[in-house]
């Protein structure tokens, strides 16, 4: 009988069909841990990690929305102090001129328009000038100018009250809407992607298998040899 006539051993059939699903399954290992992909996404996972993608770019593309409004929130906030700490100055002048002799009083009649004035500006400037300049008193100071003052800086308290309850549940919503996109963006990864250490330690167990499959297989063909030797010393 001659040596290539003879079949492979059923030992290294086995080591040799072991060795081919190492290598394959070796081979889809290091691809996913290249791309980070998982080697099989059946379809029904591939279409809940896209659905749920689709809603973090929704919370994504309103998230700018909520943002913005919370800047303008703080700007107003930023306004309604400096138009309180503006409106106190004034009340203070109005008080002061009304024991100040004619000329002392011409000098805070000019001292309290800047204030009103310079209150208004910022109230503009602040974008809360609507709101404001209705609760502001006339720029020319009058015996009732205290009196309009306690009521303007009373009414302005109650509006930057209610812009702070409105910037409150503002945040409260940007919190929440960055929850929901990171806990769906994770549900999202766990269905499509692999974990990078446990791929990794598949690969070297992979690999550890690949190299006692080589071995294995290397004792089979000579012990295979060995029999044919003996066939044909045999023969």
């Amino acid at each position: 009988m001659s040596i290539n006539s003879v079949s492979l051993t059923t030992g290294l059939n086995a080591s040799l069909h072991a060795l081919s699903k190492t290598d394959k399954s070796l081979n889809q290992n290091l691809q996913s841990l290249s791309t980070g992909q998982k080697p099989v996404i059946d379809p029904i996972s591939f279409s809940a990690s896209q659905s749920l993608m689709a809603r973090v770019g929704d919370i994504t593309a309103s998230k700018d929305s909520i943002t913005n409004s919370i800047t303008t929130n703080n700007i107003a906030q930023t306004g309604f102090q400096g138009v309180n700490q503006l409106l106190k100055s004034a009340q203070g002048i109005a008080s002061a001129a009304q024991g100040a002799s004619p000329a002392d009083q011409a000098s805070l009649a000019s001292d309290y328009q800047t204030m009103i004035s310079q209150a208004n500006q910022l109230a503009n400037d602040s974008g809360i000038g609507s709101t404001v300049s209705s609760l502001l008193p006339p720029s020319t100071l009058s015996a009732t100018s205290q009196t309009e003052l306690g009521s303007a800086i009373g009414s302005l308290r109650q509006q930057s009250a209610s812009a702070a309850t409105s910037l409150n549940s503002t945040t409260a919503l940007q919190q929440f809407d960055n929850s929901m996109a990171n806990i769906m963006q994770a549900g999202s990864e766990k269905l499509t992607l692999v974990d990078m250490n446990e791929q990794a330690a598949g690969v070297l167990m992979l690999q550890t298998q690949q190299q006692l499959g080589t071995a294995s297989m290397s004792l089979s063909a000579k012990s295979a040899q060995s029999v044919l030797k003996l066939f044909s010393s045999s023969n």
